[in-house]
């Protein structure tokens, strides 16, 4: 959702409650399909705002904006007990990506998960109901980066797999 970083801001006047009213709307036709409901924000938000709707996975941009989301200990604490997921973007989509390491990325995601942990959220709740996604879209990026980010991706996540295994 390309526009939810503008909430607050003078270029989105649209209030709370008709933001999750209409995200309400969306997730719950897609759920009559028994599908899961997701949403990816490209910068920072309201994210309790995100967790009070009916969505069932936030995507959002780990390596970018992690401790923005952080912050919301009891927020995702909630969110993550009834169920919800977090898409952690935590592989770079930008020239960043040339850079990132398999090693250097856990390093980032276990830091931003200890510190949850150290705030008193379950370490096995944030484990199981997590997913290691890149930090957006890779449509803009050159055809090597895209596939860096991809590569990265899968091999952050087989390796986080086999430690917790």
């Amino acid at each position: 959702e390309p526009y939810l970083s503008s909430y607050g801001s003078a270029f989105a006047s649209l209030k709370k409650e008709q933001i999750v009213d209409s995200l309400n709307e969306i997730f719950q036709a897609i759920h009559k399909h028994n599908a899961l409901a997701g949403i990816h924000c490209c910068g920072n938000t309201d994210w309790p705002m995100l967790m009070e709707t009916q969505v069932d996975i936030i995507s959002f941009d780990a390596y970018g904006y992690m401790e923005k989301m952080l912050i919301y200990k009891q927020e995702i604490d909630s969110f993550l007990k009834r169920g919800g997921i977090l898409a952690w973007g935590i592989v770079p989509t930008s020239h960043d990506v040339n850079e990132a390491t398999t090693d250097s990325l856990l390093e980032k995601l276990e830091s931003a998960i200890d510190s949850l942990v150290n705030k008193g959220i379950e370490r096995r709740l944030i484990n199981e109901n997590s997913l290691i996604t890149p930090s957006c879209g890779t449509g803009t990026m050159p055809l090597e980066e895209a596939e860096r980010a991809m590569i990265l991706t899968h091999d952050l996540s087989m390796k986080i797999k086999e430690r917790y295994k």
